[in-house]
């Protein structure tokens, strides 16, 4: 009898990692369709972890309500039109991917709000209900050289706040240019903001590297752009977020192997 138990969890065991594998794979083959532009090392979103409750929730309400939390990025400043801002084509691209569940995105950003001002937003945050919650957060600390200890509790406690409703969090790493990030040192927020989603079990979209990795390609390029290319540019970064968040969001909803 111990022999067979033995067995079986040994069956489970591979199945799972089988599983895990094709996952991965799965992964691998979606960011290779992504166009030229967007594309990423897989490791950039690949974050493992699961969103059991948005994935059970929608499984079973066939409701997905996303909000996102920011500020003048998730407006979309600088994009042609409002429909381009990320947060929208994050809704467009997720209604692609779950045609039967009734989705939507609602977006509660302020230009230059730092985390402090953000968590004092979440009263209308979570009167949405949401299932999850995407907290792009960094940037205004970074530029001010705002206290990091503050930030990190202001981290937790936002968290922690949206935690309670058993909404999911994904956290957004702030943007990267090449001049910005000569002149501001983004080091220390950046590893808070890890450092929090990992003590929290928590994916963090690493849109700062994701953005280094265009820029040092040349994929995609913000600096130095004349006025006639800044709009068509800010709607090309925009939309290559929202497709690997797309992508990442979809990895955190499949099924626990």
């Amino acid at each position: 009898m111990r022999r067979w138990a033995v067995a079986c969890a040994a069956m489970a065991l591979v199945g799972a990692v089988a599983a895990r594998a094709g996952d991965y794979e799965q992964l691998e083959e979606e960011l290779m369709k992504l166009p030229a532009q967007c594309q990423v090392p897989t490791q950039n979103v690949a974050d493992g972890t699961l969103l059991r409750r948005s994935a059970a929730r929608v499984e079973r309400e066939q409701i997905f309500r996303i909000v996102v939390l920011g500020t003048a990025t998730a407006q979309g400043v600088g994009a042609s039109s409002p429909d381009r801002s990320w947060p929208l084509r994050l809704e467009a691209l997720m209604r692609e991917r779950y045609p039967t569940t009734n989705l939507r995105v609602v977006v509660k950003a302020k230009a230059y709000d730092n985390a402090q001002k953000m968590v004092a937003r979440l009263d209308e945050v979570l009167a949405e209900r949401p299932h999850l919650v995407i907290w792009e957060t960094g940037t205004a600390e970074a530029v001010r050289g705002l206290n990091i200890e503050e930030f990190v509790a202001t981290l937790r406690a936002g968290i922690d706040r949206v935690a309670e409703t058993r909404a999911d969090i994904i956290l957004v790493e702030p943007q990267y240019a090449r001049r910005t990030s000569l002149l501001i040192n983004y080091g220390p927020y950046l590893e808070a903001i890890r450092q929090a989603g990992q003590m929290r079990g928590l994916i963090v979209f690493p849109r700062y590297a994701v953005m280094k990795h265009w820029a040092n390609s040349e994929q995609i390029v913000v600096d130095n752009l004349p006025a006639s290319m800044v709009a068509e540019t800010a709607d090309k970064v925009y939309d290559c977020l929202a497709r690997l968040l797309a992508i990442q969001i979809s990895y955190g909803m499949r099924r626990n192997p």
